[in-house]
């Protein structure tokens, strides 16, 4: 898998920019505010269909414009692909695969496979359980459409759940209705779980090994934290997790309906990092934090090419700054043979005698190498 170009129209701060790539390590370099971060969003978003950023699709359209349009050409097993996204203020997104209008972003997972790593991926450390599940919840859904699904279901259900707790506080005889929820909660959120137990146990094989490459002394380990189970055990079929979570919310019934919340559920748990046995978000220095996530990075990549056997596509923004010299070298050597794009301020300090690198300048929203500004094309035909 590789993508071959990119195309931006009034998206963020590039008015009509086309880019072609290496198959290999795609630099791009600049100063700050340049545009750099804003390529590797667009490709983001052709994989997942939304933001690494958070941003809002009304966000990334241009100053003064009324839509945005991104289109990526891409070739998986000998296929060419292509992947267009619009949005346009006033009709919202669309979407087309080689052609073919999608109804939901749902659709676009598996298309195209990316790892990201940047600096706010610290914040899976730093910052709390969120942003953990949310990692371990994209990895999974660009390998299962069906794990997206539960995950919708099951909030739209929470949801409603939350909401009926708070209306039990005025009116007791609504007590018995939460049975009905109870059984749609436990069904779709037993699913999730199991899946993520199960790409947890992949991650705690592949994690540590590299972090053992990368450290000295420091054993890392990673451990999936279920609200809903007491033990460690290894194997737990989706029957007694069922069964588990049942339990649970029947034990703690009351107390969801004093705090107006559910208590217990995927939506509680927690992917937890340890160093010698030390829960690294209380007790971790800012570096063991760092290659921590390193760690956790490359074996999401790993995982990612073991499970659609072919290579995903990395995207590094600005991470090598973050990195001292050896785990830099061992960061290139692990990534060489994946097509990895890489943003940076600096060319020099990326660049290690690696022919292979397409070094790209970017500076105001344009690709020094190449421009399109004169160039035509219909860019609303997707709604048409």
């Amino acid at each position: 898998m590789h993508i071959k170009s990119l195309r931006l129209v009034d998206f963020r701060n590039y008015s009509n920019q086309k880019v072609e790539f290496s198959k290999n390590t795609n630099l791009l370099f600049g100063d700050n505010a340049q545009g750099k971060t804003n390529i590797l969003e667009a490709i983001y978003i052709c994989s997942i269909g939304k933001s690494h950023r958070g941003a809002k699709d009304i966000e990334m359209v241009a100053f003064n414009k009324e839509c945005y349009y991104i289109e990526l050409e891409l070739v998986k097993r000998e296929r060419n692909i292509k992947i267009e996204i619009g949005f346009k203020k006033e009709k919202g997104k669309a979407i087309k695969v080689s052609g073919t209008a999608l109804k939901s972003s749902g659709e676009l997972l598996g298309n195209l496979v990316v790892v990201i790593f940047a600096p706010d991926d610290l914040k899976m450390i730093k910052d709390g359980p969120s942003f953990r599940r949310r990692f371990l919840d994209i990895l999974i859904c660009q390998l299962h459409t069906s794990y997206l699904y539960d995950l919708q279901e099951y909030y739209k259900i929470l949801n409603q759940r939350n909401n009926l707790l708070k209306q039990i506080k005025f009116a007791p005889n609504l007590y018995d209705t939460l049975d009905i929820w109870d059984e749609n909660l436990i069904n779709t959120g037993s699913r999730i779980i199991q899946k993520r137990i199960e790409f947890s146990k992949k991650i705690i094989e592949k994690c540590g090994d590299i972090h053992d490459k990368l450290t000295i002394d420091e054993k890392l380990e990673v451990k999936y934290e279920s609200s809903i189970l007491n033990n460690d055990k290894e194997n737990i079929s989706l029957n007694e997790l069922i069964d588990n979570f049942y339990r649970e919310l029947k034990k703690n019934r009351d107390l969801d309906v004093k705090r107006g919340f559910t208590n217990q559920g995927p939506h509680r748990d927690d992917l937890k990092f340890f160093i010698n046995g030390l829960d690294i978000e209380k007790f971790g220095s800012q570096g063991q934090q760092r290659t921590a996530i390193l760690s956790l990075k490359l074996s999401e990549l790993k995982i990612l090419e073991e499970e659609i056997e072919e290579k995903p596509i990395l995207l590094l923004d600005d991470v090598f700054s973050e990195l001292d010299e050896s785990r830099r070298n061992y960061l290139r050597e692990y990534i060489k043979d994946f097509q990895t794009f890489i943003t940076s301020t600096d060319d020099i300090e990326v660049i290690n005698e690696n022919e292979n690198i397409k070094s790209m300048k970017v500076k105001s929203g344009t690709i020094e190498w190449k421009e399109y500004k004169n160039s035509k094309f219909k860019s609303w035909n997707l709604y048409f």
